[in-house]
């Protein structure tokens, strides 16, 4: 149960001596309790992996050794918060240290096949030897998912944002112990893929995070997504605990009653109420009720007769004080050089898993309400949308006739006419003005740009505006043996898929990747990796042109917008001065500027 963690990361029990730490921790839990594989994992799942050249061990000898037998390349499974790697405090960072000199650090939060909702962050796909032929040191933590990791009613017993905070407490114990693994904690770059990239573009933009990390890499997603972010987490953690136990649904004026139920909840129950919330909206492809959210902590709602008081005991640390949006524009934190990019395909995956050749009643949906999908931040947040004078529609009521299903009897959801009018204008932009059809390529283009392309490019925008830190765009399109979305879903058709990059970066059980080996894969792979060792070695991924990287990568810049410097990397690589995302980023730019008043946004 939950009600001993208080929705918060704890740390560990200290040891003393030399904690062995040589295999990989349990998973968070996920998985479906009535599905085939039931849930996985484990409530004690808040590990990281550490992965050191063996080189880099010799600095930190005499100090703290993170194995007793080290191999090639060392794993350590270790709490992310609490003491050194040894008992006695022995890491002293403004001391000199003999032998090799500090490496920089790797910092990657994994991914998701359902946004937030799966991952592991075990070397079945982040395995590290790639990377550690760079001398560079990677961390891969762990962090609670789904409804553990986000579920919110913003109070003191239900705060929200646990995952984050999780990878906050990973990452400032690798700020802390640093030096006892050779690396460097002044030059920790994070880096996350799709979910993961995400949660690692908000450890650069919160202020509790401000100064841990030096850099960002953002495969396939950053905080700006439309997925990545909610304003409805009170509604959806009340439906949550009313799924849980059914006379919660009479408690919804009662948060501390709502509180109970969630706290007291097994990760079972909470899993299953998420996929019972999930299945009642068959027609929501972009439904993610459980992701970040807005710390502004809401005041405990009084039993009948009691006095009212401040809550459940002392606050715990907020870490989103404002919505993200806010965070990359007005800047409270100092901006970092970010690399960030999509692959050519993305959507192909997520469109293949929709089935829609085996659903035809939802393509009858989809045809007549298209608002279905409509990205979920054509307006901004409440702090972006005050700071900026932008006037938004009540929308909450609305999203619960959205949500409800479609039933014989079921009312036409009430939308403001602004909602009706971008559906119109998508339907005109992507398909011609005609119907979706289950074999549409721009049904692929749509989801595209509505999930991944449009949003990064609104933050690389954005960044050159403010004349923010460098910004690097890649556009990953090569097709080959090490393309993971393609090989395990065995995909036709021309591009790459969601995580296809992956298998360039990381070594991914099942691959067989083979970096030396004559090949256009092998050759991608070598290209990759040094780029993306160099970034987090210097902040640029083609600092100097090479044999192997000859053609140089500049940051998109403020006086070419709204194109974009993008590096294509395909068979060979290739820079584009074009908007990122393609030929309809310029679609979504007007409409956003028309739904905000015309603003900079």
């Amino acid at each position: 149960m939950l009600a001993h963690l208080k929705m918060a990361p704890r740390a560990p029990a200290p040891w003393d001596g030399v904690r062995e730490a040589v295999a990989e921790g349990p998973v968070c839990p996920q998985g479906q309790p009535d599905g085939p594989e039931g849930v996985l994992g484990d409530e004690d799942c808040l590990y990281l992996n550490v992965y050191v050249p063996a080189a880099a061990l010799e600095v930190g000898a005499g100090e703290a050794a993170a194995t007793t037998e080290p191999p090639p390349t060392t794993t350590t499974a270790v709490p992310t918060t609490g003491p050194p790697l040894t008992a006695e405090d022995a890491v002293n960072d403004t001391e000199s240290a003999p032998g090799p000199p500090l490496l920089p650090v790797l910092f990657f939060l994994h991914g998701s096949g359902s946004w937030f909702q799966r991952g592991t962050a075990g070397a079945v796909d982040l395995g590290p030897e790639l990377l550690l032929q760079h001398d560079v040191v990677v961390v891969t933590p762990s962090f609670r998912l789904g409804a553990l990791g986000f579920a919110s009613l913003d109070t003191a017993g239900v705060p929200g944002n646990a995952a984050l905070k999780d990878a906050l407490a990973a990452l400032r114990w690798l700020h802390r112990n640093a030096r006892a693994l050779g690396a460097d904690k002044d030059r920790i770059t994070v880096g996350g893929h799709g979910s993961g990239a995400a949660l690692a573009h908000y450890l650069t933009l919160a202020p509790a995070a401000a100064g841990l990390a030096r850099a960002a890499i953002l495969q396939s997603g950053s905080a700006l997504q439309h997925w990545a972010y909610t304003e409805d987490h009170v509604r959806y953690a009340t439906e949550l605990a009313a799924r849980i136990d059914p006379e919660a649904a009479r408690m919804s004026n009662d948060t501390r009653d709502v509180e109970d139920v969630l706290r007291n909840a097994t990760a079972a129950q909470l899993l299953r109420g998420h996929a019972e919330m999930t299945r009642a909206r068959p027609h929501r492809v972009n439904y993610v009720p459980f992701v970040p959210s807005p710390e502004r902590r809401r005041p405990h709602s009084r039993r009948l007769g009691e006095e009212e008081d401040d809550g459940d005991g002392e606050d715990e640390e907020v870490f989103l004080p404002h919505d993200p949006e806010y965070l990359v524009v007005k800047r409270p934190v100092p901006s970092v050089p970010v690399l960030a990019g999509v692959t050519s395909q993305e959507a192909l995956l997520r469109f293949c898993n929709l089935k829609w050749d085996l659903f035809p009643e939802q393509m009858e949906i989809y045809n007549s309400e298209l608002w279905h999908l409509l990205p979920l931040n054509l307006w901004p947040g409440e702090d972006t949308a005050a700071a900026f004078n932008v006037s938004r529609p009540a929308l909450g009521e609305d999203r619960e006739d959205l949500e409800r299903g479609r039933g014989e009897d079921a009312a036409p959801p009430s939308f403001p006419p602004e909602v009706r009018d971008v559906a119109d204008h998508v339907r005109e932009e992507y398909f011609g003005g005609a119907n979706i059809t289950n074999s549409s390529q721009q049904v692929v283009e749509l989801l595209n740009d509505v999930f991944y392309n449009a949003d990064i490019h609104r933050l690389a925008t954005r960044r050159a505006q403010a004349a923010a830190r460098p910004t690097y765009l890649y556009r990953f399109s090569f097709e080959g043996d090490y393309n993971v979305g393609r090989a395990r879903r065995r995909l036709d058709g021309p591009g790459a898929v969601h995580t296809d990059e992956m298998g360039y970066v990381w070594r991914v059980e099942g691959l067989g990747q083979n970096a030396t080996a004559d090949s256009a894969a092998a050759l991608t792979l070598r290209r990759m990796t040094v780029m993306w060792t160099n970034f987090v070695k210097t902040g640029s991924p083609v600092p100097e042109l090479s044999e192997l990287l000859p053609v140089a990568w500049p940051p998109t810049e403020a006086d070419t917008l709204p194109k974009q410097a993008v590096m294509d990397i395909g068979g060979e690589l290739r820079l584009r001065v074009e908007p990122m995302g393609g030929r309809h980023m310029n679609f979504w730019r007007i409409e956003y500027r028309n739904l905000r008043n015309g603003g900079g946004l």
